[in-house]
């Protein structure tokens, strides 16, 4: 048994330390202007609410974003809004039969009008 201890130590320092890297998130805090939009419509393929940076002309699932937790006060097709956001680090959010959105944790929203 004593000749097992220190491969079990290492195995469980390996296993902590992966544990707690793969569940980090991201600490970058992100501010754009953007659009809400509805998910429900064809261009962006029934996913419910996204956001659209308003850089960005067209409506695609690459420059759209997929809130985790949109308000409901702020579930308004067409709203302006300033949002504050970080994105994790595994982002992809998967809609219907979509390649993904990128998928955003948001800390504030405050409307533009």
């Amino acid at each position: 048994m004593k000749n097992y201890l220190p491969i079990m130590v290492l195995i469980a320092s390996v296993l902590v330390t992966a544990q707690t890297t793969a569940c980090k998130k991201s600490d970058k805090v992100h501010v754009n202007n953007a659009i809400i939009l509805n998910g429900n419509n064809s261009v962006i393929n029934t996913c419910g609410w996204v956001i659209q940076l308003n850089d960005v002309a067209e409506i695609t699932h690459h420059n759209s974003l997929k809130p985790v937790n949109l308000d409901p006060q702020f579930q308004n097709e067409g709203m302006q809004v300033k949002i504050v956001y970080t994105i994790p680090d595994m982002p992809v959010a998967r809609c219907g039969t979509d390649a993904g959105y990128t998928q955003i944790n948001i800390l504030n929203v405050t409307p533009l009008n």
